[in-house]
């Protein structure tokens, strides 16, 4: 249950939160008179914060320290004190038009956006691709690159692109290869991904083998590429900013610095993060 406070402590409680976050450290009663025109003295303030600590709104460190939001405090922080306008960047759609005409792959859009966003927030931003259980495949195409080698390629209809080199242990001709082209054109093109699971995929499999003489191992790896290709793990995150870290007080210390590195290298658990349907604001986030 959140109670609701009254105006001072709402004031004391922003102005604590705010000074937090930009200086990651205890907050005392002195600050906050002489930094923020509460219209109380000290001891007004003293009295609120404990009046806060024991509402659970506050957590104070040490005995001789001030005070530091718990997630408690957070949470009504956002939920209640912070302002619901929305004021558009100036410029955001200019920006977003350029990076469009600039370039010309989804991947690097996606990787642009990052980058465009960390620069217009001064933090670390993360975009991911889209969800490709909800895409349709628009193309798929084998092509020869040397005596035992193809290329698969596998478009879908959101502009996604990924290409894997399948290698053989025989020659393929080249009127097999257009034969495979066109049979799974007609077996995969224009189908959501979601219902090319692997049921699907051997049956596919099955037919074609019947149709030609083919190496069971062709199949076998193309139908391990194609698998993995779009599965709902390997949505790909782009990260812009990883530099802006370092702004943060928070990150004063090496060890947290070094955590929140890791954390960015697990794309795992990024992917995770990213499925969320809704903005989410984590509080209390604990790096392991």
């Amino acid at each position: 249950m959140v109670e609701e406070l009254d105006s001072r402590k709402k004031r004391i409680l922003q102005a604590i939160i705010q000074e937090h976050i930009i200086s990651a450290s205890p907050i005392g009663s002195r600050t906050l008179a002489k930094k923020y025109n509460l219209d109380v003295s000290p001891a007004t303030i003293r009295n609120e914060m404990a009046d806060l600590e024991d509402l659970g709104y506050l957590e104070q460190p040490h005995t001789s320290a001030g005070r530091i939001p718990s997630d408690k405090g957070y949470r009504y922080y956002v939920d209640q004190l912070v302002s619901r306008e929305q004021n558009q960047e100036p410029g955001v759609i200019e920006n977003i038009e350029n990076l469009y005409q600039d370039l010309q792959d989804v991947q690097d859009i996606i990787s642009g956006m990052a980058k465009m966003l960390s620069n217009m927030t001064h933090y670390t931003a993360m975009v991911s691709e889209p969800k490709s259980q909800i895409s349709r495949l628009k193309k798929v195409e084998i092509m020869q690159l040397a005596n035992n080698s193809l290329l698969l390629v596998l478009v879908t209809d959101a502009g996604m692109v990924n290409n894997k080199i399948i290698n053989l242990d025989q020659n393929l001709l080249a009127e097999k290869i257009s034969y495979i082209n066109n049979f799974l054109s007609d077996k995969l093109e224009n189908k959501l991904l979601a219902n090319l699971d692997s049921n699907y995929l051997k049956k596919v499999e099955k037919e074609l083998m019947a149709r030609l003489d083919l190496s069971v191992d062709l199949f076998k790896q193309f139908y391990n590429e194609f698998e993995g290709a779009f599965e709902p793990g390997a949505v790909k995150v782009y990260i812009g900013g990883t530099s802006y870290i370092l702004e943060q007080p928070e990150f004063n210390d090496l060890k947290k610095v070094k955590k929140m590195l890791k954390l960015l290298d697990q794309e795992e658990m990024l992917n995770k993060i990213m499925k969320t349907k809704k903005v989410t604001v984590f509080l209390g986030l604990i790096l392991k």
